[in-house]
This record gives C-alpha cells, sequence and structure tokens, in this order.
C-alpha cells in the first residue's frame, strides 16, 4: 500500500476519534510524540539489523499519525481566542456596534421573487464574512478577534474587500439543530472558524472607516466584478447567471426553481466549481501541447500557473483548492517523470486538505471530491482501456476512412462519459442518498449528456472574459456561443427532470450501512484490478437489497406495539405536528411556518427521514393560514400520502391560495377530502381520532375560527390539537363539556386572543406545548396559564418537543444538537 494512503488513512482515524471520543489533547500529544522519538530513535539504530525494528517502527508512524491527527483536529475545533466575538452573542440577537474588516467579496442573493406559498415576501441578501477587531461597550471600543458571517438584508455589493468598516446590527449565534435530522448549521460554520452572524437591516447602518488598501484583495474584488459584468454584457441575460455561476461560483444568483431543477437531475455539482470546471478549463493547455503550439513541460507549468491563478480568482473556495491542489501535484509529478495519476498522489492531497482543515474529513464536498478520483483511479483499467500494440491492429486503424476514425473515437468518448457517469453516480449513491435523500438514476445520463455542452460553455466563457476588455465584438461573439452552450444544458436538465421516476425522495440509509459500503470499496483495492468492475457491481446490488432495503422495511414492520409519539416539530412561528401510533401509522397534523414553505417543508421532511419513514398515511391541516399548511405542496413531492383531510369551511374559502394548493394535490395525485365536528377514526384498534370542531356550516366567524380542533386517545391519555382556534370558535368549545386532556397544543401559538386561561381550565391538562419562535412566544400567557398545569413549554425555547404515550405514563423530551433530552413524565420502564 503506498506510504502516503497509510498516513492518510491513520490521520483520518486520528481525527475522527477526537471527534467521536473528545480525547483529551495532552493525550494524544504525548502519544505522537513518543511514537516520533522512538521512531526517529530506531532510525538511528545501527547496532542491530537493518529490518530488525521495522515492526516497530511501523507502529510507531501508525501511533504518530493517529496522535497528530487527534491532537491537531482538538486544537483547531477547540482553542479560541479569550476575547472570540462568539463570547459576546446570547440565546437571541441582540444590539452590536463593531469595527471589522471585510474579508472576502459580498455574495448577493437574487432572489427576489415571492413563493406563492411564502407567508413573506421574498427579501434580497448581501453576504460578507468580516474579521472584527473591536466591540462597543457603552463609549469604550474593546478589542475582539475571530471571523462572523455578516448578512446584510439588502443589495450592499459595492463593499469592497479589506474594507474597514463600521457596523450597527444585531449580533445572533448560528443556532444548533432543533430538530432530529436537521443540518448542523453550527458545526458547518463552526468548522470554517464561523461563530456567529451580524444581521444588519439597513444599509445606512454600515460605514466605511477605512477604503480598501490591500492590493491583493483590492485587484481580486475590481477582477471577479470586471468579470462578472463582462458576462452579463456579452452573455444573454437568460443564461448570464447560469455561465456566471460555473465560472465564478456566483450561484447565488440563480433563481431557486432553477437550482431545484439541477438537483432533481443529478447535476448539482455542475453549479459549485470544483475539480469538474477546472479540469475542462485546464485542458486547454493539453490541447495546445498536443495541436504543437506548446511544449510538454511548457504545458505542464502553464497548467499549474492557470489552476492556482483561478483557484485565487474564486477566493481559494474549498472545491477549487482541493481541484487545484491535486492538478498542480500531478503536473509536478509529470514534471518529474511520473506517469498517471497515484492513489500516492491522491492522498498527498488529502494529507494537506486535512492539515489545512481537519473538519473536512466529516464535510460532503470533500468527500465526494476524492471519492469520485479514488474511484476513477481504481476502475481506470475498465473505462479507459489502453489502445492494442498489436502491429496488426495499428495497421487496421491506419487504414480506416477518417470519418470511420473520427465516428469511432466520439462512440468511445461517449461510452466512456457514461461508464464514468455510472461509476460515480455508484459510489456516491450512499452519501447522496443519506445527505440529500434523493436518488437519482437520471443522472446517469444527463451527466453524460451535459459534459461536452458544459465544457464548450467554459471555453467560451473564459473566451469572453478575456476578450471582453480587447475586442467586444470577439466578446460578443463567444458569448452567444455561451449562451447557445447553456441553453442546451438548460433543455437536458428539463427535460431530465420531468422523466418519470428518474428521481425520488428517500429516507436514505443507515449510518452503518454507509460505512460497510465504503468498506467493501477500500477492500476491492485489494482485489486484482481486471476483476474489480465485476465485484463492484455484485457487491452494490446485495448491499442496496440486505443493507438499505431489508432494514428499512424490518424496521417499519417491527414497531414499538406498545408506544404512541407525538411530535411537535420546531418550525419556527407555525405548526407542524407529527403523530406515529404505535403500529407505525403515521399522521401530520399542520404543516406550515411564517419563515419560509421551503424551510418548513425541509425541517418536517428531515424529522420524518430521521426515523425512516417515507410515507404519511393521513395529513390533517386545520385551517387556511399559510404558516399551518405551506410545507404540504413540496411533502407531498417528496412523501407518498394517504390522504389529506380539511374542514368543510376551508373546502369553500375561495382564496386563490387554497385553490393552488388543492390544484398542486390534485397534480401529484392525493386525495382530498373533508372533516367536520363528530368524524371520528379508529388507528390501530385501540386509538381514536375524534374532530371536535368546526361543524359543517362553519363557526361563523374567520379561518381562526374554524380551526379543526382535534383529540387523539391512546388508551387512558389524550392529546389535544386546537389549530388556531380563537373568536367564535373558541367559544363553541368552551360551551362543550370540560374535557380531560393531559397533552394540549396552545391554540394560535399561545396568542392571548384565544382565551389561554379559559382555555387550560376546560381542558385541564398536564402538559402545554407552544408552537411558536421565541420571539413571539407571549411570556405573560405562560406566566399566566404555568399557574393551571404542571408544565408549559415552548418549541421556540426548547426546539422540538415530544411526548411519548405508553400504557398510563406519558414522558415529554426535546430535542438539543443531537440528542433527546428529558423534561418530565415518568421514566421508568422506558427504553
Amino acid at each position: 500500500m503506498p506510504p502516503a494512503l497509510v498516513a492518510l488513512i491513520f490521520f483520518a482515524a486520528g481525527i475522527m476519534l477526537a471527534r467521536c471520543c473528545d480525547i483529551d489533547w495532552k493525550c494524544s500529544m504525548f502519544c505522537a510524540a513518543t511514537a516520533v522519538f522512538i521512531w526517529l530513535a530506531l532510525s538511528r539504530s545501527v547496532s542491530s539489523g537493518p529490518k530488525s525494528f521495522e515492526g516497530t517502527k511501523n507502529v510507531c508512524v501508525v501511533l504518530g499519525c493517529i496522535g497528530a491527527g487527534a491532537f491537531w483536529h482538538h486544537g483547531v475545533w477547540n482553542w479560541f481566542p479569550t476575547n472570540e466575538l462568539a463570547a459576546y452573542a446570547q440565546d437571541e440577537a441582540v444590539p452590536v456596534c463593531l469595527r471589522a474588516k471585510i474579508k472576502g467579496e459580498g455574495k448577493y442573493s437574487a432572489e427576489t421573487i415571492q413563493h406563492v406559498f411564502d407567508a413573506r415576501p421574498a427579501q434580497a441578501r448581501t453576504t460578507y464574512l468580516i474579521q472584527p477587531n473591536s466591540i462597543r461597550n457603552g463609549r469604550n471600543w474593546e478589542p475582539v478577534s475571530g471571523i462572523a458571517k455578516m448578512v446584510i438584508h439588502a443589495d450592499a455589493s459595492e463593499l469592497l474587500f479589506g474594507d474597514e468598516i463600521e457596523i450597527y446590527g444585531k449580533l445572533a449565534p448560528i443556532r444548533a439543530p432543533t430538530a432530529p435530522g436537521q443540518f448542523n448549521f453550527q458545526d458547518f460554520y463552526r468548522a470554517k472558524g464561523i461563530g456567529v452572524n451580524v444581521h444588519v437591516y439597513q444599509p445606512d447602518s454600515i460605514s466605511v472607516a477605512e477604503s480598501n488598501q490591500a492590493l491583493f484583495a483590492g485587484v481580486l474584488t475590481k477582477l471577479r466584478r470586471h468579470l462578472n459584468l463582462a458576462i452579463w454584457n456579452h452573455v444573454g441575460e437568460e443564461q448570464a447567471a447560469f455561465a456566471s455561476a460555473i465560472l465564478l461560483g456566483n450561484r447565488e444568483q440563480l433563481g431557486r426553481q432553477q437550482r431545484d431543477q439541477f438537483v432533481a437531475t443529478g447535476t448539482a455539482h455542475l453549479l459549485a466549481i470544483s475539480g469538474l470546471h477546472i479540469g475542462i478549463l485546464a485542458s486547454i493547455f493539453l490541447l495546445s501541447y498536443r495541436l504543437g503550439l506548446l511544449r510538454r513541460n511548457a504545458a505542464l507549468w502553464a497548467t499549474i500557473l492557470f489552476v492556482i491563478f483561478y483557484a485565487w480568482l474564486v477566493e481559494f473556495r474549498p472545491p477549487v483548492t482541493r481541484a487545484a491542489l491535486l492538478l498542480t501535484l500531478f503536473c509536478s509529478g509529470r514534471l518529474l517523470g511520473r506517469s498517471g495519476f497515484e492513489l500516492n498522489l491522491l492522498a498527498v492531497a488529502g494529507i494537506v486538505i486535512l492539515v489545512a482543515n481537519p473538519h473536512d474529513l466529516f464535510m460532503l464536498g470533500p468527500q465526494l471530491s476524492f471519492l469520485a478520483v479514488a474511484s476513477l483511479i481504481m476502475f481506470r483499467q475498465h473505462i479507459f482501456p489502453p489502445l492494442s500494440d498489436d502491429p496488426i491492429d495499428i495497421l487496421i486503424r491506419g487504414t480506416r476512412p477518417w470519418w470511420v476514425r473520427l465516428t469511432s473515437s466520439w462512440c468511445k468518448k461517449g461510452k466512456q462519459a457514461v461508464m464514468v457517469s455510472g461509476l460515480i453516480w455508484l459510489m456516491s449513491l450512499p452519501l447522496i442518498a443519506a445527505n440529500y435523500h434523493m436518488v437519482a438514476p437520471v443522472s446517469l445520463i444527463a451527466n453524460a449528456l451535459v459534459m461536452g455542452p458544459i465544457a464548450l460553455a467554459l471555453f467560451c466563457g473564459l473566451a469572453v472574459c478575456c476578450c471582453s476588455a480587447v475586442c467586444p465584438p470577439l466578446a460578443d461573439l463567444f458569448g452567444v456561443g455561451t449562451e447557445k452552450s447553456l441553453q442546451l444544458v438548460q433543455f437536458i436538465i428539463e427535460r431530465g427532470e420531468a422523466v418519470e421516476y428518474g428521481h425520488w425522495w428517500t429516507a436514505g440509509p443507515l449510518q452503518i450501512s454507509i460505512a460497510i459500503f465504503y468498506m467493501v470499496f477500500v477492500g476491492l483495492a485489494f482485489i486484482p484490478a481486471r476483476r474489480r468492475l465485476r465485484w463492484l457491481v455484485v457487491a452494490g446490488l446485495l448491499w442496496c437489497s440486505l443493507l438499505w432495503i431489508l432494514p428499512i422495511q424490518l424496521a417499519k414492520i417491527s414497531g414499538d406495539k406498545k408506544t404512541t409519539s407525538c411530535t411537535f416539530i420546531d418550525v419556527g412561528h407555525g405548526s407542524a405536528t407529527w403523530i406515529q401510533s404505535c403500529n407505525g401509522q403515521n399522521i401530520l397534523f399542520d404543516a406550515g411556518s411564517m419563515s419560509s414553505s421551503r424551510f418548513a417543508a425541509e425541517t418536517v421532511s428531515r424529522v420524518l427521514w430521521e426515523s425512516q419513514v417515507e410515507h404519511v398515511d393521513a395529513v390533517i391541516i386545520s385551517h387556511a393560514d399559510l404558516d399551518h399548511f405551506n410545507a404540504l405542496p413540496e411533502l407531498a413531492r417528496r412523501f407518498s400520502i394517504g390522504c389529506v383531510y380539511i374542514s368543510e369551511p376551508m373546502a369553500r374559502s375561495e382564496h386563490p391560495v387554497v385553490a393552488e394548493l388543492l390544484q398542486q394535490l390534485d397534480d401529484e395525485g392525493v386525495p382530498v377530502e373533508t372533516l367536520s365536528s363528530g368524524h371520528v377514526a379508529e388507528i390501530d384498534g385501540a386509538q381514536i381520532l375524534e374532530v371536535l370542531l368546526p361543524p359543517s356550516v362553519g363557526t361563523g366567524g374567520n379561518d381562526n375560527s374554524n380551526s379543526i380542533v382535534l383529540s387523539y386517545r391512546a388508551g387512558e391519555k389524550s392529546i389535544l390539537f386546537p389549530g388556531d382556534l380563537e373568536g367564535n370558535g373558541m367559544q363553541y368549545l368552551l360551551q362543550m363539556p370540560t374535557l380531560d386532556c393531559d397533552v394540549v397544543a396552545m391554540p394560535h401559538h399561545g396568542s392571548k386572543n384565544s382565551r389561554p386561561d379559559e382555555f387550560v381550565r376546560w381542558c385541564q391538562p398536564e402538559h402545554v406545548v407552544i408552537s411558536a419562535s421565541s420571539r413571539k412566544t407571549d411570556r405573560n400567557v405562560i406566566a399566566s396559564v404555568s399557574q393551571h398545569v404542571e408544565h408549559i413549554v415552548s418549541t421556540g425555547d426548547l426546539g422540538t418537543i415530544q411526548a411519548l404515550v405508553s400504557d398510563k405514563k406519558i414522558r415529554l423530551r426535546h430535542w438539543q444538537r443531537d440528542d433527546w433530552i428529558e423534561i418530565a413524565g415518568d421514566n421508568s420502564g422506558w427504553d
């Protein structure tokens, strides 16, 4: 095995060990230092034979790499200055005045069209990375350090890299996940050294104290802006944002719908500048060498200089830096007489990347990048077989007509493109399915078809950037080539998205299954190269059937049989409650948020996928408010839904958003039925759903007044869901016989308009849950209601809250970062 690969494996093992076990840095440093000392001592020893201590030296190398990896991860992850800006952040956003230096170009989000199901209008945003140097405390300025993300809620892209600025905004922490399966933005930004957000709501709240003085920073910012403007001037407006994304990495300029199309076809990697883009652009120097325009060494040096310049141009973004490092090592190896791209070079690149940032080991981007290159190295004999050097075969090839040779060459390249696409798709399938929860077999064809147009668009786009200042007419000509190429790419993507069963959503495989898959992949390295592809296909099929599909099906049929769970999902100010019966029936009561329809759908989806749920038996929408149903259209695309239930007043609503909801559900083939007071449904033979309100004629009030009030009884315990009930509807409810409940969702997010004191006296709950953001949680209501109940909790304070009902017991817990934390209840007899 290549020595660099051994070092990489054990260095990475040390990093993983430190992340999982939080090893004391003193222990890891001692282990690494001792191993290095013993290795040096044995290397200098000449008293015994040269191979006497080889085994001991190898053990020292292994322990040294593990210790070094663990120590390095601990230091980068935990050691921050005492005056780090994050130390000033509180649980909620607080006003702040800062002096800072801008660390990069602003990223302007061009999404300005409000989605039909979004409760709030779309808002332009510009984000910068800043390096704060002082914070105002009263009248005094105190020194601070660290890196923060500044979010300006407007177009403020005129600021320059290196500018010294003074900011009046709000300092907000980056929150840990508040729901199972949710992406961990806190760890993601911590890995980049970013601990807090600084929100600025008015551009006037930022003043430039000192204009940009940094030579390279100023040149970079001005050059990027000039090139972006050149693309918009010379490429058609319809494809300019796409061209800017693939050339300069400005994918923020693309609309949400266009980005979703690339995700659905498995071609989202085209929007992030990576090894594919750099490899295509750098191939122009290889072409120059083939055409005799450059000598071999000159072409290699030109490639090295170009990839370094390009990485600088796109601000050394991680994917580009990885690709530039790999290409630089490859070209350097060729200059030194090494042929091909070996695992040893890949391992050297991996070590450099992990030394620069050990957290890249846990990032999906680096994982997929190195996995793709390693796969191509291991299976290159199958994809790129060498031409036969038999004299007869050479003679036959030389006697064929030119058009036959050309056709044969293009067919061969097409076959290779499909094989490369298929290999990378198969090798990345477990990671993609687990992280993006999507399987897109259409990408096998789509990636192969777009390869040519994307390459042409990159070449033409590069020519536009080069010619825009010296020869605008020529830049216009290349701009047409860029536009037409990208139009073809867009056409392929749109057709691929429309292919039936071309993509589907999935809960994804279990983590242990993913680990086994890649352990098998590593094991293929020890199999003769000619047999690897055959064994890969067999292993892949067995893995999919036995370690992905089978465990999910077994989990569905082997439910608890005793426990019913009711999960109040934290969707900010909104409502989404998931009920899972003891036999695995899944019911959603509301699914929406004021934040955005996308945020609500993503949060609810990930909570369900975390429990391997892919089918929802019923969705009950309480009433016609966006923050209670705007996630449903997207959920209908991601999950199979048995039926959606709405109230009869909502079915009669003439609101255009309700009509759009019903139309989209019909397009997805989801049946819609109505409910009214008196409807009763039996679940699992022992659990009962009963609709208390509204009557079929309505209550005579507004949408809130006509909310569905649902009672869920499991054994001797009951849970009440009143939606946004208030006004006439609340009066109807309070006139009914008293209902003894155990858990109650507070009506209308705990609003005082819902008569909270009277309501809790009527239903007499033990536990009350408020589904609302922390900012909109009424503390006076909490103080008042707490006098009548044992516990009152809010998703805005605690995150996702879950009530577990088993026999005669109720257990309340909430999600914190990556585990459930107990709140209240009898825990005896629980697993």
